[in-house]
């Protein structure tokens, strides 16, 4: 793709915002990057409140590419190849009577369920192309030797693999602090790939928006063909609670401010392509519910409550070609970033 100058400060603009965002986060999660840029960062997932808390179940997604470009293509993984995972230090096995380790979409003899979205009697892990709920199938083989989380790919993925996410419901997480985390790609027996990074274990949750996006690519998406999906969103407060009654106010410029009661929880700031004018964000439903994906919790307690909230991005009628960077960031908890493309995705790419 061609950049015109216009276009190239726009998008390093853009960058430059989210990674400030991302910086003065407060310990939520860091960047570690290797010399060879493998292991971008570490996240608490977006299914979970606490998967990032001390003493809590392990729940986090390791990025192996930087976000920055949504277009970027993954990690190239065969079949037979593995991606071994070393635990951070003091991760100890919790409860693998209720939760074992194994594969997704098996029947592992966990009394909960099966190893399934919805039900989840398991601890797992799998690829992810790049978004959240956008699993690679077919899934690969899951185990854990020696506080090493081993992925087996059971199959071609191609370039798309950008993260793993572990779900480590049978594992508890180390004290507060930061750990390294080293990420090895195995083929045939060789590394192929390594590199570290650095997961905060924080002494508690903190205030959560998290991006909900199954079967859709709602992170990407671009003004052709039709309309904008919906983005849908996951919320819990400082105390694990669903964080309700949002509502967006102003809109000045391309900045909204997410109010609850009147009080500023937060903001949702649109970088756009010079002369775009029209675009706006409305919320257009909002209902608590339970958290979906995760099942059952250890001795068959039901899943969190969670609130889910729905937002509406509109480019308007005459929108202006180029990048469209939408970011939410939740007042001293995280961020998410999403990208509108005119008239491509491409748009949104280096």
């Amino acid at each position: 793709m061609t950049n015109n100058d216009s276009g190239f400060t726009q998008r390093l603009a853009a960058r430059f915002y989210i990674i400030s965002i991302l910086v003065l986060m407060c310990g939520f999660a860091y960047a570690g990057q290797n010399s060879d840029g493998f292991v971008y960062s570490i996240n608490r997932a977006p299914i979970v409140t606490d998967g990032n808390v001390a003493h809590r179940q392990s729940d986090y997604v390791i990025d192996l590419v930087s976000a920055d470009d949504p277009t970027a293509q993954g990690i190239d993984v065969q079949s037979g190849d593995q991606l071994r995972v070393s635990l951070p230090k003091g991760t100890m096995p919790e409860n693998l009577t209720d939760f074992p380790v194994c594969t997704l979409a098996t029947n592992c003899g966990s009394p909960l369920g099966a190893c399934a979205p919805g039900t989840l009697g398991c601890t797992t892990a799998v690829i992810l192309q790049g978004r959240p709920q956008s699993p690679a199938a077919p899934f690969p083989t899951v185990e854990v030797v020696d506080n090493v989380l081993i992925l087996t790919a059971n199959g071609d993925y191609g370039p798309v693999a950008k993260n793993i996410h572990f779900i480590g419901k049978g594992f508890q997480n180390p004290g507060p602090g930061g750990y390294t985390v080293k990420v090895d790609h195995v083929r045939g027996g060789n590394t192929i790939l390594s590199g570290t990074g650095r997961i905060r274990i924080l002494p508690s949750a903190r205030p959560s928006i998290n991006l909900f996006t199954p079967g859709q690519n709602q992170l990407l998406q671009s003004a052709d063909p039709g309309p904008i999906v919906p983005w849908t969103f996951l919320a819990w407060d400082k105390h694990e609670m669903p964080f309700m009654n949002i509502e967006l106010a102003n809109g000045n410029n391309g900045h909204y401010l997410m109010q609850q009661s009147g009080k500023t929880v937060g903001h949702v700031r649109i970088l756009a392509p010079p002369g775009a004018s029209d675009f706006s964000l409305a919320k257009t439903d909002e209902f608590t519910s339970p958290t979906p994906v995760i099942g059952l919790g250890p001795g068959s307690a039901p899943p969190p409550m969670t609130q889910r909230y729905t937002f509406q991005f509109d480019l308007g009628g005459s929108p202006s070609d180029g990048c469209y960077a939408t970011t939410f960031s939740m007042n001293n908890g995280n961020a998410w970033t999403l990208y509108v493309g005119v008239p491509t995705a491409d748009a949104c790419g280096d």
